[in-house]
């Protein structure tokens, strides 16, 4: 099994966001400063959090935002 890393940054009107991948284990990520997203296992749980809103990832399924 090969582990790959890989790490964005936005440009321009994008230049607050940014991402960081450790496949297939963990992604992190925002898009902007009131963004959150995390996940493991390629989405087999996760969590988003945009503002007061938020949904989890339970077995690559998202859940209604509360």
């Amino acid at each position: 099994m090969f582990l790959n890393v890989a790490y964005t940054r936005g440009k321009g009107r994008f230049a607050g966001a940014w991402s960081f991948h450790f496949v297939p284990l963990l992604e992190l990520s925002s898009f902007n400063p009131e963004h959150f997203k995390w996940q493991v296992l390629l989405g087999l749980l996760g969590r988003e959090r945009q503002g007061r809103l938020s949904r989890w990832r339970v077995v690559y399924f998202w859940t209604d935002p509360s």
